[in-house]
């Protein structure tokens, strides 16, 4: 409840209602724009620096792309134009001539004007309301600044190899990630960090280093509320190496590929040759991944064996402290076809995007639907798996846990056997909320 509050009490006045202006007579065809002006509290020009971020979803990852950037003029005045159709964020960052200025609130302890604000007027990006931008199409609105309680927060490398740099990101459920220009503090002698002035929000922490022999990284996603926020204690991780054999394949098949993939999103996929049966990832951060091989081999992970230990699927774990980790690999086959159709859905769209998750290791599948909706897995293993549909290529970060769980109401499950499937698929679209 106390985290509410602040929020209530910060910060930023935006509207933006986003509708067809005489403004927007002057723009180029299909594009769109926001503008506005940046106040104080007592409603004079405050200098800013405004950050439009484009949402950008590819293979399920979402990413912030910079549209504009731009600073405010003797009048507060902002503007960013030229933009595309689709979703936005907007930051707001006091300028040079504004951190000049007292940033301290002048009769309240523990308050500051804070370091980044999001539209609608929040410090917390999980909060931010994204802007849906259509062609021709401008906005326009005061912003007003005020103060923001904030917080102090504290802590430690462990086992610091000096020297480090440090960012604090903001950090929504959604895996967005925006910095928020606020600069930790490092004691390189004693490891010991520390934030001035963060206010209520989500936050990750990451500090980078580089040594003679490795590369170092850490990274901590933590929450502000009313108090300070002290022994936070972020691990030093070293990347691992990550070897692999494969046991005997199925007559006649040849695997000349594999697939690393996190489970929780937070990396990219990476891919390895495979040659003769062995394969290498030379820098893997600590985490939990599955290993695949492209679909059209139709061979898939049946388990993996770590130091002696064998454990059912595709899932396997790195941990800290871990420098090489050697795996070999019982590969089976052949995968089992998986198709269907999905329901005719409202809109434009003229594909929708599948997505078949398997339940026990949590590898995700993809594929799009031709012009008839009807869908086709070359292969996935034997198993059950949770099956989603959403018209448009791109629309869901599917390979973010949480948001693909907002779906689970939606989704169908799905059991796969050795044998084929009993009954033809039907998903029903997903709305996108």
């Amino acid at each position: 409840m106390a985290l509410s509050v602040i929020k209530k009490l910060c910060i930023l006045s935006i509207s933006l209602a986003l509708a067809l202006t005489a403004d927007a007579q002057d723009m180029h065809a299909g594009q769109a724009s926001i503008s506005g002006r940046i106040l104080n509290v007592y409603s004079s020009p405050y200098p800013a620096k405004v950050w439009v971020f484009q949402i950008l979803i590819h293979d399920g990852f979402a990413t912030m792309l910079p549209s504009c950037v731009t600073d405010t003029d003797l009048e507060g005045k902002f503007e960013c134009s030229k933009l595309p159709d689709g979703k936005f964020i907007v930051e707001v960052l006091p300028s040079r001539r504004s951190k000049s200025q007292k940033q301290k609130a002048p009769d309240s302890e523990g308050e500051a004007i804070p370091a980044s604000i999001f539209y609608p007027g929040v410090t917390d990006i999980e909060d931010a309301m994204p802007i849906f931008l259509h062609a021709n199409e401008a906005g326009w609105d005061d912003i007003r600044v005020a103060y923001a309680p904030t917080v102090e927060v504290t802590g430690e490398l462990t086992d610091h190899v000096p020297p480090a740099s440090f960012k604090l990101e903001a950090l929504s459920e959604d895996g967005l990630v925006l910095d928020t220009g606020i600069q930790p503090t490092y004691d390189r002698r004693t490891g010991r960090f520390s934030i001035s002035n963060v206010p209520a929000g989500h936050y990750q922490l990451t500090a980078n280093w580089l040594t003679s022999r490795d590369i170092g990284h850490a990274t901590l996603p933590f929450a502000v509320g009313v108090n300070p926020v002290d022994r936070l204690l972020l691990s030093s991780m070293l990347d691992v190496e990550i070897t692999g054999r494969l046991s005997a394949l199925p007559a006649g098949v040849t695997v000349s590929q594999v697939t690393l993939a996190s489970t929780d999103g937070s990396i990219r996929d990476l891919s390895a040759p495979v040659k003769d049966g062995t394969f290498n990832f030379r820098s893997v951060p600590v985490g939990t991944y599955t290993l695949s091989f492209p679909s059209s081999q139709q061979v898939y992970v049946d388990a993996i064996s770590v130091g002696g230990n064998s454990f059912s699927g595709s899932r396997f774990t790195v941990s800290p402290g871990q420098r090489t980790l050697n795996l070999e690999l019982v590969v089976k086959g052949p995968s089992i076809p998986l198709q269907g159709s999905v329901k005719k859905w409202d809109g434009e769209d003229k594909s929708a995007e599948v997505i078949a998750q398997s339940e026990e290791s949590g590898q995700i599948y993809k594929v799009t639907t031709d012009g008839q909706r009807r869908f086709s897995f070359p292969g996935v293993k034997p198993g059950t798996y949770r099956m989603f549909a959403w018209p448009g290529v791109d629309a869901i970060e599917y390979r973010n846990p949480v948001a693909l769980r907002k779906y689970k109401d939606d989704s169908a499950e799905v059991s796969v056997e050795q044998d084929g499937l009993i009954s033809t698929i039907e998903l029903t679209p997903i709305e996108i909320k």
